[in-house]
């Protein structure tokens, strides 16, 4: 199963109709194969107008804007219509409030719609200095409300950025750890004040998630009634790549919400497979079994056995 496979499975795109938020110029739903809308926080000029000395983006290509979305409610913006799903691709992680941004999705929504996701994992780019997102961190951005990166998001962004090379980190080399400086130190100090004084937005990773990071997170945001959706996907970090893909459901029912959050932890717990580990733990079984009071137990061990 390629990429757009995982992330669009079971969606009959002929059928049914969506919204795809942040698309730039290379959106993963393209009309009219797909009843498609596109979302950005500004029209389409404006996006070519700010890319426009962007190397990585074609203004040329960039889509045209279908909906602008950069304050108020999304159904607003929406014009009150309802969609069968939403799809966004390196999105998630650049909303300040975590929290809301999955609520105004969720009130455009049909019952039982779906979010598709794609998500950086910090282990393989930029943010792999940086500790996971916090449930704290979450709630006080639901709490706060806000529309732009606030200060704490700005400067760990800032501080701990660090290039990484893909092949490197899959062969499971340590990624590029530069020394701090004074003018980094400047310059984070620079972009957070101009955000505080001007309510400026910064673009940054506001969150950092590796899958079960984000299953984690997602789990105890929804045992506080904090998210409306039940996850029917959440994939590994495929080889040699730098995302995951994760598949959401809108739903109230708050024990499905629950149970399928806890799946999604189990699908991600780290098993034994560390042969420095495994390694030790043989040296100590070893160590154990030559020990005095192995010896002098093991009696009670035929007995045990034998009852068993």
């Amino acid at each position: 199963m390629n990429r757009m496979q995982a992330l669009l499975e079971g969606l009959d795109l002929a059928r049914t109709s969506g919204l795809e938020i942040g698309a730039l110029h290379n959106p993963i739903l393209r009309k009219p194969a797909a009843r498609v809308l596109y979302v950005d926080h500004v029209g389409t000029e404006a996006l070519r107008a700010k890319y426009a000395g962007d190397p990585d983006v074609d203004p040329g290509r960039i889509v045209e804007v279908d909906v602008v979305w950069n304050s108020g409610p999304l159904d607003v913006a929406c014009g009150g219509r309802r969609f069968d799903y939403v799809v966004a691709s390196h999105v998630i992680e650049h909303i300040p409030d975590l929290v809301g941004w999955l609520g105004q999705l969720k009130s455009v929504l049909r019952p039982s719609g779906t979010v598709r996701l794609i998500i950086p994992d910090r282990r393989y780019c930029f943010d792999h200095r940086r500790e996971t997102s916090s449930a704290a961190d979450a709630i006080l951005a639901a709490r706060a409300g806000t529309m732009i990166p606030g200060p704490r998001q700005i400067l760990d962004f800032t501080l701990q950025y660090a290039a990484r090379d893909l092949d490197e980190a899959w062969r499971g080399q340590p990624g590029s750890d530069p020394p701090p400086t004074r003018q980094e130190y400047d310059r984070a100090i620079a972009i957070m004040e101009d955000a505080l004084s001007r309510g400026a937005y910064h673009d940054v990773h506001c969150w950092v998630f590796t899958p079960l990071a984000f299953a984690r997170l997602m789990r105890q945001l929804a045992a506080y009634g904090l998210i409306g959706f039940a996850c029917t996907r959440c994939t590994a970090t495929a080889a040699h790549s730098l995302d995951f893909f994760v598949h959401l459901m809108a739903t109230d029912d708050e024990r499905l919400i629950a149970d399928t959050w806890d799946w999604a932890v189990r699908q991600h717990q780290p098993q034994v497979h560390d042969p420095d580990l495994v390694g030790r733990l043989q040296a100590e079984l070893a160590a154990l079994r030559a020990s005095k009071s192995w010896r002098l137990t093991r009696p009670l061990r035929r007995l045990s056995s034998r009852f068993r």
